[in-house]
């Protein structure tokens, strides 16, 4: 489920049991008992929201996660992920606190909360903000990018971003791509690439 106005505020925090589930925690609620400590989710209207920058990964799946050879392990009927470019991706995530957000085409196939178990199944550790919609026309993925960063920009400042995906049309944000390889998917390498990226400062005036 979505968590509303709590997938971007700074008193967040996700808590994880021993059997995987997770729930979001309000550090407000740890100091003031007027605030509940697990809120009822989704939250709509919150007199304590603070919006948080954000860090995003732009996460596309075949070629990044899905390599040539791990496409040929089923699981149910779907591929599985490679669990060195998982391991690069959590690495990531660890070191800058990014969210995701799907850009792969199997989001037309699955929601998003399908796409959340997925990435869960596969080991991906990384908050799932969401998906991108889809715009049908050359150098569509990153028309897609741009579309979602100016409809969700007013919900809270984004930081920077990174865009991993193994095919090159994304027009004017083509200096945000880290370009992986159907053959290896995301290296530790490239993830080190993509926390440059991340880490270098807010692109509101120069990208968004």
């Amino acid at each position: 489920m979505h968590a509303g106005l709590c997938e971007n505020c700074t008193h967040r925090k996700e808590i994880r049991n021993d059997r995987g589930s997770l729930f979001i925690l309000c550090r407000r609620g740890l100091l003031d008992p007027a605030w509940p400590k697990y809120p009822r989710l989704p939250v709509l209207r919150c007199a304590g929201f603070e919006a948080c920058s954000l860090r995003i990964i732009f996460l596309d799946f075949d070629g990044v996660l899905v390599t040539a050879a791990s496409a040929f392990r089923r699981s149910g009927t779907s591929s599985v992920a490679d669990p060195k470019a998982v391991e690069a991706l959590n690495w990531l995530v660890a070191q800058t606190g990014a969210r995701l957000v799907v850009t792969s085409s199997w989001r037309l196939d699955y929601s998003a909360d399908e796409i959340r178990a997925l990435l869960r199944s596969w080991g991906v550790e990384g908050n799932v903000l969401g998906i991108t919609g889809v715009a049908h026309s050359p150098g569509s993925r990153g028309k897609e990018i741009q579309a979602w960063l100016d409809e969700h920009r007013l919900a809270g400042p984004i930081a920077s971003f990174v865009i991993l995906d193994d095919e090159p049309d994304m027009g004017t944000l083509s200096s945000r791509l880290i370009r992986t390889e159907i053959g290896t998917g995301l290296t530790r390498g490239q993830a080190t690439m993509a926390q440059t990226i991340l880490q270098a400062g807010s692109v509101e005036d120069s990208v968004l």
